[in-house]
């Protein structure tokens, strides 16, 4: 079976092989650090670019240096060698593998609405104002931008990279460039 890799959520990546008999020790990156022990199996991206089935055995929990880690069993490893063929590789979920309180979890994560209410800053610390909206839009969202730095007194801005290129969740703040191309005079 051939699976796309635009599917997938990245879950973690291999950092270390456990033993002799092909385990594996995986540093876990997803948000949900129990769910690697409800999971039947993992992805990993060959080197053609496709995406792998490895069915899990057993997954045992593990902190590592303050980070949820996993020690897995995959039913087609079964040595050393083929352990330390995966390492450094990054290992990803299916988003049918998950229970739907995840999937809604992370649908909700990635929705630009969330982003009602985020400061938007320019590379120097400069205040542009705040996300009052998020206006759905075929090519890609659009984000209004309460501002006193136009004369309307607010600013329609594109989601895109060009525009907006660094999200940061855990302060509620949006890193903006080019915004003054945007203003009408």
């Amino acid at each position: 079976m051939n699976f796309s890799i635009h599917r997938f959520i990245e879950a973690g990546t291999v950092r270390g092989v456990h033993g002799l008999d092909g385990g594996l020790s995986i540093e876990w990156s997803h948000s949900d650090p129990d769910l690697a022990s409800r999971l039947d199996r993992l992805f990993v991206k060959n080197e053609r670019g496709d995406m792998e089935p490895y069915r899990i055995i057993e997954a045992r929990f593990s902190l590592k240096r303050g980070r949820p880690s996993f020690f897995v069993q995959f039913d087609r490893i079964t040595n050393r060698s083929e352990a330390e063929a995966l390492r450094h590789r990054i290992v990803y979920l299916h988003p049918e593998d998950l229970p739907e309180s995840a999937v809604n979890e992370q649908a909700e994560a990635e929705t630009p609405k969330r982003l009602i209410g985020y400061r938007v800053v320019d590379k120097t610390g400069s205040d542009w104002g705040i996300v009052s909206e998020v206006l759905e839009n075929p090519a890609h969202p659009i984000l209004e931008i309460s501002t006193h730095r136009s004369p309307s007194g607010s600013l329609l801005v594109p989601f895109v990279e060009h525009y907006i290129p660094t999200v940061n969740d855990a302060r509620k703040e949006l890193i903006a460039t080019k915004l003054e191309d945007l203003i009408l005079k």
